[in-house]
């Protein structure tokens, strides 16, 4: 679909684009633009590089067949990590290739996508995010990053005091001494003199052997039981002898709980949330490395448990690097990059040799799809629309489109070139060029032969190939250079130019007298009658129009305003192209 400038009326002679094999997603229009221009993706890649003046403006790309996108899946060792898909749709798709290496910046990534002769390459991918170190009294800190968050444990060297114990005694099983105890909760140890623990509370049958522990609550004091190795029994079996000492028993020196600062991302969103909590602690000293504002704290890379009390640990986070970098390449782009579900963000291998996408495919269309994709360019300004499809059906939605758009509701000047299939009649094309019966669309006949894009060769190709051939072309001459050829009467419905001639000005007067729409009518239809003066000098000049015998360009002009409605009627002499000479001869011998 191409859309023209507003004014196109100067022949443009050796004026070649080349349209690379660029396919997209269903439905959306891709724009094509200028190869010089620095572009993100092939939503707007190079397709030609257009004359300010006297070409198409902007070409536009729709697929309409259901094109898949071919993939690849990045790796650390069998982990699988990212999985990207193509920008391309299609099966030209399968042809794009990337290649993942060591950066030439220590520590980096590099990837290079080539896709034809259209090659990219990122390289010095990745990033720090944030170091810590652990400036604490406790004997070890240990920071690990995972999947759920990463924690940072600390044991501490910071003991509670010892405590005898008055009124825990005689905890006997049989003539062994089963049991030792200590304080499940040590913040309550300081009142441990003055207690007494009930056993009753448990199952007397309850058995106990090894390490097996049992924790014993009386009031807000709690307590572990844990049997001696080798001590085994049941708790019916333990004697209580409350108001004899049981001699040198007594609560040893307890360190507090070894703890973890954050455990969950989710309670720390962001680096600068992670490296506030640390520095607010006061046993830490944390910076942010991270250059950019409200960066996840998911993105960090996975490190397995590391000692951050005797040394600095800088946490990087490659992988997200090179996500953000494959998002922003033009062989990817957004939205075509996703994390494996359950991976840890390892930076994946590099690649031995080029890794081709795979998996894309043509698919086909239906009339529906038709449907989508005409609806998609309704709101766009385009003026020609061509097809490789040869379907009868595809031609007879597309001529209904056109009809559509160029009503004095949608005033869109819409026209379209299609064509038939190869070895097609010539009685047949006639039947499918009537059956269309537009005069805005027009049917190519025959088949054509051409050098093959790839080999060279030479080809046979459909009539609807030479169609687009057309419509580029027809773009990029004058308005009045015929495209086709026609012997007969009614030419303003079949000449291919004299129809752009009377599309050409129909939109010229109504883009000039658009102007006025919503605006309060005090001339009575005056400007409109000035427009007819001035406008038609403008076509005569451009060879759009032939004056009459009396020398006018336009004549039996009608305007007349009905409440907010301006009526404007005129006649006028289209230019004909002269597409044949007829050559009478009378021959005479002289005596």
């Amino acid at each position: 679909a191409f859309e023209k400038p507003a004014a196109c009326t100067r022949d443009i002679k050796n004026r070649y684009f080349k349209m690379p094999p660029l396919l997209g997603e269903d439905f959306a229009a891709l724009l094509l633009t200028a190869p010089k221009k620095k572009y993100r993706s092939y939503r707007e890649s190079p397709g030609f590089n257009p004359s300010p003046d006297h070409a198409p403006q902007r070409v536009y790309a729709l697929v309409v067949n259901g094109n898949t996108q071919a993939s690849r899946v990045l790796k650390a060792g069998s982990m699988e990590i990212p999985r990207l898909k193509s920008a391309v749709f299609g099966v030209p798709a399968n042809r794009l290739a990337s290649r993942l290496e060591n950066g030439e910046a220590p520590g980096t990534k590099k990837i290079t996508f080539t896709f034809g002769e259209i090659a990219q390459t990122i390289d010095n991918i990745g990033k720090k995010s944030l170091e810590v170190q652990y400036t604490g009294a406790g004997e070890a800190a240990v920071l690990e990053v995972n999947n759920v968050g990463p924690p940072v444990e600390v044991t501490r060297n910071d003991p509670i005091p010892a405590l005898d114990i008055i009124g825990l005694n005689g905890l006997r099983a049989g003539a062994a001494k089963a049991f030792t105890v200590h304080a499940a909760n040590p913040e309550n140890a300081a009142i441990l003199a003055a207690a007494r623990v009930d056993l009753d509370g448990l199952d007397p049958a309850m058995p106990f052997r090894g390490q097996a522990g049992f924790v014993l609550q009386t009031g807000d004091l709690q307590f572990r039981l844990t049997p001696r190795a080798g001590a085994e029994g049941r708790i019916g079996e333990i004697e209580m002898a409350p108001e004899t000492p049981y001699s040198g028993h007594h609560i040893p020196g307890y360190d507090r709980d070894s703890g973890s600062l954050f455990r969950a991302f989710e309670d720390f969103p962001r680096i600068e949330t992670i490296v506030s909590r640390l520095n607010a602690t006061g046993e830490f000293a944390a910076v942010r490395l991270e250059t950019e504002a409200d960066v996840p704290s998911s993105e960090p890379d996975a490190v397995s448990p590391s000692d951050i009390k005797t040394e600095t640990r800088t946490l990087k986070s490659d992988l997200y690097a090179l996500i953000h970098a494959l998002e922003n390449a033009y062989h990817v782009g957004a939205g075509n990059v996703e994390k494996a579900a359950g991976a840890l963000n390892l930076a994946p291998d590099n690649d031995g040799d080029w890794a081709y996408f795979e998996g894309a495919s043509g698919g086909t269309y239906t009339v529906g799809d038709w449907n989508n994709a005409l609806s998609a360019l309704e709101a766009e300004n385009i003026q020609i629309i061509s097809t490789p499809a040869t379907d009868q059906a595809a031609h007879t939605l597309i001529s209904n489109h056109c009809t559509a758009m160029s009503n004095v509701q949608n005033r869109k000047e819409r026209t379209a070139f299609v064509g038939g299939p190869i070895g097609e009649t010539l009685a047949r094309a006639i039947e499918r060029a009537t059956a269309l019966n537009s005069k805005l669309v027009s049917y190519c006949y025959p088949w054509i032969t051409a050098a093959s894009p790839l080999t060279s060769a030479a080809e046979d190709v459909p009539a609807s190939f030479f169609a687009r051939k057309l419509l580029g072309m027809e773009c990029a001459v004058a308005v009045i250079r015929a495209m086709t050829t026609h012997q007969g009467n009614r030419l303003q419905l079949v000449e291919r130019s004299v129809v752009r001639e009377d599309l050409y000005m129909n939109r010229d007067i109504r883009v000039q007298r658009g102007r006025g729409v919503g605006r309060p009518a005090l001339d009575k239809g005056g400007s409109t009658e000035q427009t007819l003066l001035d406008a038609p000098r403008g076509w005569r000049g451009q060879g759009m129009i032939v004056p009459n015998d009396s020398g006018e360009n336009v004549w039996g002009a009608r305007v007349s305003v009905s409440g907010d409605k301006t009526y404007l009627s005129f006649s006028r002499n289209l230019t004909a192209p002269r597409n044949f000479f007829f050559i009478t001869a009378s021959n005479y011998v002289y005596h």
